[in-house]
């Protein structure tokens, strides 16, 4: 049966609700911010056991697709913050660990069970989280932020437990106030060349990530087992493919402080790359086709063309990530700021009557 070309929908909300939320969570703090990102989910969920017509569905993908973008901004923000320097990256790895576990649970029970069924699994996990994430401290970054020294130190305390040191507790003060001194715009972006060269890096990652295929093949996992005709039935299929996927998550969470984030970038991009070419291959000898921009092209031209331009994208992905993208491997904050911004010096600009602390390139 040929499915609906409804995957994309839920990435409306996804593409502009982390603008939202970075003002949020600068304004209410990240952990507020999460435990709001269970709202939409749960109101998904809700709509999806009721449903009785195929537009109530998608209105659920979308609100859940905003939870999904507030989410998925708020999290990194606030592992990054309370992770110590050197298990930042393991800690912020953890969201795709998780995301595949998630991934796994719908391939291992959906088939099986009823929307309903599966709608009842699946609201209970927002629920959880809630009860159990409104125990966690807020991030101390946003304490100084918002002029609590004291409270970002009782946060911090309880982050380290035995560990805690006042050092760096002094050490995310100075950046703070380092941080508050400037007086951004959002032109800065384009304008002053850390922040610029931040953004290209920001979104080539994340072109990367989109554009070798991951959303569209995690969507039609199933379609595209059943046209390969493999030994395995489609439904198993998924299932080992799922289980991949959170291995391999769970073995770059332990490698990541170890190896550094560029090899591992450089190493999942070019086996993508590798992969979707192979796969294109063979549905070009297979000559299958099933059934978005994935399938339009797929309906136009064939399977295997899909593939081989994930494929070609892939490897313009790790040209990308030689060329541009710096390895923050046991880096703090400052140190990566610090190279960001290290072709350029501080001014002080007036600006409505007073002067702000900006950086221009030399």
């Amino acid at each position: 049966m040929r499915q609906s070309g409804n995957w994309y929908i839920g990435r409306v909300y996804n593409t502009v609700s982390p603008i939202p939320a970075s003002y949020l969570a600068d304004r209410i703090g990240t952990k507020k911010t999460l435990l709001l990102a269970a709202v939409p989910y749960i109101i998904g969920w809700v709509l999806v056991m009721f449903a009785g017509n195929i537009p109530t569905i998608y209105v659920s993908r979308l609100i859940s697709g905003l939870g999904y973008g507030i989410a998925y901004t708020a999290a990194p923000m606030y592992l990054g913050e309370i992770a110590s320097d050197e298990v930042r990256g393991a800690m912020t790895t953890l969201i795709t660990v998780m995301s595949k576990f998630g991934i796994l649970s719908q391939y291992a029970i959906g088939p099986y069970v009823s929307i309903l069924g599966l709608a009842s699994f699946n609201i209970a996990i927002p629920i959880l989280f809630v009860v159990t994430f409104s125990t966690m401290p807020e991030s101390p970054y946003y304490f100084l932020k918002s002029g609590q020294p004291d409270q970002a130190e009782r946060s911090l305390k309880k982050l380290r437990g035995r560990g805690y040191m006042r050092g760096e507790l002094d050490s995310m003060t100075h950046l703070v106030n380092e941080n508050m001194k400037d007086k951004s715009r959002w032109l800065d972006l384009l304008t002053v060349g850390g922040n610029r060269k931040g953004l290209i890096i920001l979104y080539g990652i994340y072109f990367t990530q989109q554009f070798c295929g991951s959303t569209a093949i995690i969507s039609y996992t199933q379609q595209i087992f059943g046209a390969a005709e493999g030994g395995l039935g489609a439904k198993e299929s998924c299932i080992l493919f799922g289980a991949v996927q959170l291995l391999t998550s769970a073995i770059s969470s332990q490698l990541v402080d170890r190896l550094g984030r560029k090899p591992l970038l450089l190493v999942s991009s070019c086996g993508v790359g590798l992969a979707n070419i192979i796969i294109g291959a063979y549905f070009f000898m297979k000559q299958e086709n099933i059934t978005k921009l994935y399938q339009v092209v797929e309906d136009s031209l064939g399977l295997y063309v899909v593939f081989w331009a994930f494929g070609a994208l892939s490897v313009a992905g790790v040209v990308f990530i030689l060329v541009l993208l710096p390895e923050t491997k046991g880096q703090s904050f400052a140190a990566i700021q610090d190279r960001l911004y290290k072709s350029e010096k501080v001014v002080y600009e007036k600006r409505d009557n007073h002067f702000d602390r900006v950086r221009l390139s030399i």
